[in-house]
């Protein structure tokens, strides 16, 4: 395996997520609306709360920013092959000489690298 071949999928799909603005929107929203809620609801609460429910909230917050690194990835992931079918990219795609395996971790990888980023950063955010 080559790891040029797999760095130019990675480049490449990234570039494409870039420039796909309902892609980048997701990536966007979804991730905004798990940390937003929480928070909102979190200072929302009364000063006299007891620790015990506050504990139970927090909790629960922390359950919401799970879903992020579960939504986001399936997101790309659905693009990945879908938005190369759509741009009509998918044939020329498989006919170079790239190998399927590098196909498929240079995808993997491009899908990890923002799902990854993004996850950790709402996680920070929430902290």
């Amino acid at each position: 395996m080559s790891r040029t071949r797999i760095a130019a999928v990675i480049g490449k799909e990234l570039r494409e997520f870039r420039r796909n603005r309902f892609l980048v929107g997701t990536m966007i929203v979804y991730p905004a609306l798990f940390t937003v809620l929480p928070i909102a609801t979190f200072f929302a609460r009364q000063p006299s709360v007891a620790s015990a429910p506050l504990s139970n909230h927090i909790g629960l917050s922390l359950l919401y920013l799970l879903l992020v690194p579960m939504v986001v990835p399936a997101t790309i992931a659905g693009y990945a092959i879908v938005g190369e079918r759509e741009a009509g990219t998918l044939e020329p795609f498989l006919t170079t000489p790239i190998r399927p395996e590098e196909i498929l971790i240079g995808k993997a990888s491009a899908i990890a690298m923002p799902a990854l980023a993004i996850a950790y950063a709402v996680y920070g955010l929430f902290l």
